[in-house]
């Protein structure tokens, strides 16, 4: 589920911008730009519309998004216009994936392995994203 909140704050994971105010909706376009997951958008006589916003021009005469829907590997060019509203919906695929929390995690492995306790790999190798 999720909140409504005026974009121009913090708008992210669970939150949802719903309206036609060109100025709450580009700020909410551009908060949806910079998420790192999936996204909803609500477009005027279609409905909702799931998937990563790869591409905005909100700047030009005939502003529009672009978003590869999670059910298609091509982009679909959606005019600002018929923008209705737009939710945070999706998982942050970095969420907690910084610098910071590998090498926390890494020396906790090193520091239980010290300790004689069967921790795995520690090795510099990637997790899994799921």
């Amino acid at each position: 589920m999720s909140t409504p909140v005026d974009p121009r704050a913090a708008f992210t994971q669970g939150c949802r911008y719903d309206g036609t105010d060109p100025e709450l909706l580009a700020a909410a376009i551009e908060a949806a730009f910079d998420y790192r997951g999936d996204v909803t958008i609500t477009v005027d006589g279609v409905g909702p519309l799931t998937g990563y916003l790869s591409n905005r021009n909100l700047e030009c005469s005939d502003s529009f998004i672009e978003i590869f829907l999670s059910n298609d590997s091509r982009p679909r060019r959606i005019p600002f216009a018929k923008l209705r509203g737009v939710a945070i919906t999706g998982k942050d695929t970095a969420s907690g994936k910084s610098w910071e929390t590998w090498l926390r995690k890494y020396r906790d492995k090193l520091e239980a392995e010290a300790r004689g306790e069967k921790v795995g790999s520690i090795g510099l190798f990637p997790e899994s994203l799921e």
